[in-house]
């Protein structure tokens, strides 16, 4: 079963998108920030990471490096960084420093489970294909 890393540091909201996540079927984890992640030094493999990222948080890029890092190049792992600041203004940023895609962040939560879902959807596809974090253009 898969299994989504939700880093948001709205407590709330990530607790809930997890929630919605779970009620998906999809397995889910919440945690604050990328550091607390990596201090619980997880052993499980996480297919895809939802990453709020934010333009007035000079850890942000470092941040998505050092997921990318963590979970390296191939194809474990796809990184959606998400942000209700301009996404589309700093999406060849992220996307530079190893996220996969910018998303909008979705401020109804049940929509931004959706989104994720369609994203984990098309990651476990590519894995299928053996090209996992290789865009998917055939939508």
């Amino acid at each position: 079963m898969p299994l989504v890393l939700v880093v948001e540091l709205d407590s709330d909201y990530g607790r809930l998108l997890v929630s919605k996540l779970k009620n998906r079927c999809i397995r889910a984890k919440h945690t604050r920030t990328v550091d607390a992640f990596l201090d619980l030094n997880c052993r499980e493999r996480v297919d895809l990471v939802s990453l709020e990222v934010d333009a007035m948080d000079p850890d942000t890029l470092d941040n998505i490096k050092l997921l990318r890092t963590h979970f390296g190049e191939g194809p474990g792992t796809r990184i959606v960084a998400s942000s209700s600041f301009m996404p589309g203004a700093f999406s060849n940023l992220v996307e530079q420093r190893g996220a996969d895609t910018c998303v909008a962040k979705l401020p109804e939560v049940e929509a931004m489970a959706s989104a994720l879902e369609i994203e984990l959807r098309n990651q476990m596809k590519l894995k299928e294909k053996g090209r996992a974090n290789d865009l998917d253009r055939s939508e």
